[in-house]
């Protein structure tokens, strides 16, 4: 697709474009919607994209990053290749049942089972007691990426896939950078698109042009991101905390209205 003068909106959905009121959910999509020739809208979520197209009021994006970054799908809902196959090499044949055995004396974890395949994470959700500490130390020393969030749920990836790593993977394959993205979140399982140019993980050249932290974020990604650079904390929930980062940007197409 042509990118050339667009800038990439890259937003998490359950509490974030999905939040807020249906009037607010509204005025923003019909806003997305009426400059789509500005915009390449990517749909950063965990959850899977099957379940995205229930959804029927939600703009169509360009691109959809779901299982918490690690599958990734243009508008036609098609694997995007190469971003794809740079996740693929991560997560090799048998990663499902690896990850099961490492943690298969955990307690107080729940194996969730993804009703769409194929994914590449393995999926818990978790209960009083849960140690977190130990458990994210446990993976991350078996060569895994795990993330806590929402209160409730362990998502296990591959070493190095997140939403924010992939995002990069997708801006590459767009021939487009951080310097031309926004992106927007409101839980921990946005916390790789908030580290962007400046967690060492991932390391972006440039960072986004913004990051709208919506006014309902949980306090963990509040906590977590408080002193990181070019983080707009909303005082609006959901869709209109994003509208609120965009007329706080100048973006021109935004402050029209």
């Amino acid at each position: 697709m042509a990118t050339e003068g667009k800038i990439v909106l890259a937003t998490d959905l359950d509490g974030t474009l999905l939040g807020g009121t249906a009037e607010e959910k509204a005025r923003l999509y019909s806003l997305l919607e009426a400059n789509r020739d500005k915009l390449v809208l990517v749909f950063v979520t965990g959850r899977q994209l099957e379940g995205l197209k229930a959804f029927a009021d939600l703009p169509k994006a360009d691109y959809y990053i779901c299982d918490v970054g690690s599958t990734v799908y243009d508008s036609n809902y098609k694997p995007v290749a190469d971003v794809q196959s740079w996740i693929d090499e991560r997560w090799p044949s048998g990663s499902e049942d690896a990850v099961r055995a490492v943690l298969k004396d955990v307690e107080h974890i729940t194996p969730q089972r993804l009703p769409h395949l194929p994914g590449r994470r393995v999926s818990y959700a978790y209960s009083a007691g849960f140690d977190e500490e130990a458990v994210v130390d446990l993976l991350q020393r078996a060569g895994y990426n795990p993330i806590v969030s929402h209160g409730v749920f362990l998502d296990v990836l591959p070493r190095g896939v997140a939403k924010g790593p992939t995002l990069l993977r997708l801006l590459e394959h767009l021939g487009m950078s951080p310097g031309e993205t926004i992106v927007a979140g409101d839980t921990m399982n946005d916390f790789s698109l908030f580290s962007l140019g400046v967690h060492p993980e991932p390391v972006a050249s440039e960072r986004p042009l913004l990051k709208i932290l919506v006014a309902n974020a949980d306090r963990e990604i509040t906590q977590a991101v408080a002193g990181f650079p070019d983080v707009f904390r909303a005082t609006k929930n959901g869709a209109a905390g994003i509208e609120e980062g965009l007329v706080h940007l100048k973006v021109a197409w935004a402050c029209k209205g």
